[in-house]
């Protein structure tokens, strides 16, 4: 029989049972659902974090307290200046930067919002947040020490949170306190970054009425330096200061490969779930095949008394399980990249970062995936319908 004969036969049969066909389809369709979008968000939370990070440079050092940004979201372990200033004696740091952070209330044309303010060193914020891939003023300047007062804006604060923009030279309060705005950054993708005041470190402790407290520490190489050894030494800098346990320092590619190594272990978490959904997908691929093979018993045994071989018996079979895998793999695709895309839109309106990246190894995969799994499927039971003596077969009722 030849391959478009084949195909066609098999697309017949399978036809005729309709309702049967359908729920047989739906497991491989949730599988390969699943593993596409999950695949495709991953990928691009991946591919935007990296972006992320090559923003900040290379030759940044991050010093956090325990706990990495959780510990810091709620105030553990707050260093002082006097840590910052063991940094900046440590051979190869160029610059060394406390960062203060909290919530506060802040109004513009009679309306409030709470949202995050950044107390950072003007002398050294456009060094260290700055420069040809950092962040990007659309409006106005970078502060300087002269600036009392001032404030930069990110890009929803300025341009979305109240009801009107809000431009250089306009005055916004900020904990009850007038700022005049110096600076608009444009826009980087995620609502929290988007939403936040810059400001100097002085007038952050004054609104915020804390005194000398830092909650991460930026922290520049020098050119020609390893970050690596340079992390390391300020790692000895602190521990004569401090318990070892109640800070971290990291390099942008160090929080890049754990941020990698998040994703993967969702990735396998979600792939785990997707693969039962295909295990019950290729089940009921079987039990198809298994009852097409019964039902058909006594059209195998007029085949083979024809002069139909084994192997030809089995390409028909294991052809109308592959067209399973096949049509369940499409489907499941289409869905898979549809749902990444509405989960995308959904996490943007939201203000979350989240991105999707459909591949054309996660489309190729997901399709050979689907394909084998309806392949394996038919095995079985194209085994048993090669093995039907013919004339039992005719004699079947």
């Amino acid at each position: 029989m030849l391959g478009s004969e084949l195909l066609g036969f098999s697309i017949r049969n399978l036809s005729h049972q309709k309702i049967r066909t359908g729920l047989t389809l739906l497991g491989i369709i949730i599988g390969i659902a699943t593993i596409v979008a999950m695949l495709s968000i991953g990928e691009g939370l991946k591919i935007y974090t990296a972006e992320s990070f090559e923003r900040m440079g290379k030759n940044k050092l991050f010093v956090m307290p325990g706990g990495g940004a959780a510990g810091m979201a709620f105030g553990a372990s707050a260093f002082t200046q006097n840590d910052v200033d063991a940094i900046s004696r440590v051979r190869g740091v160029e610059i060394a930067s406390g960062v203060y952070t909290g919530a506060i209330l802040m109004e513009y044309n009679d309306k409030k919002t709470v949202s995050y303010l950044l107390g950072l060193d003007p002398a050294n914020v456009e060094k260290l947040l700055g420069g040809p891939t950092g962040y990007k003023m659309i409006k106005g300047r970078w502060p300087t020490a002269r600036d009392s007062g001032g404030v930069v804006l990110g890009y929803l604060l300025a341009t979305k949170t109240f009801d009107k923009e809000i431009n250089p030279r306009d005055s916004i309060f900020i904990g009850g306190k007038s700022f005049r705005v110096i600076g608009v950054l444009e826009e980087l993708g995620n609502s929290q970054d988007d939403s936040q005041a810059y400001v100097s470190i002085d007038d952050a402790w004054a609104v915020s009425g804390v005194k000398d407290q830092l909650y991460m520490i930026f922290v520049n190489v020098q050119s020609g330096e390893d970050p690596e050894e340079v992390a390391k030494r300020v790692e000895r800098a602190l521990e004569k200061r401090k318990d070892p346990e109640t800070f971290i320092v990291s390099t942008p590619g160090q929080l890049l490969e754990q941020f990698g190594m998040f994703i993967t272990v969702l990735n396998v978490v979600l792939g785990g779930i997707a693969g039962i959904s295909l295990v019950v997908g290729g089940i009921g691929i079987m039990n198809t095949m298994l009852m097409s093979v019964l039902e058909r018993t006594k059209e195998i045994g007029i085949m083979k008394a024809l002069g139909a071989t084994n192997r030809q018996v089995m390409q028909f079979f294991i052809t109308e399980a592959g067209l399973l895998g096949l049509t369940g793999g499409v489907i499941g695709i289409i869905i898979g990249i549809s749902v990444s895309k509405i989960v995308q839109y959904a996490a943007s309106s939201a203000g979350v970062p989240l991105k999707n990246a459909v591949t054309p190894d996660i489309i190729f995969g997901g399709m050979a995936f689907a394909i084998t799994v309806g392949i394996l499927s038919g095995l079985y039971p194209a085994y048993r319908a090669a093995k039907l003596d013919p004339v039992e077969a005719l004699r079947y009722e």
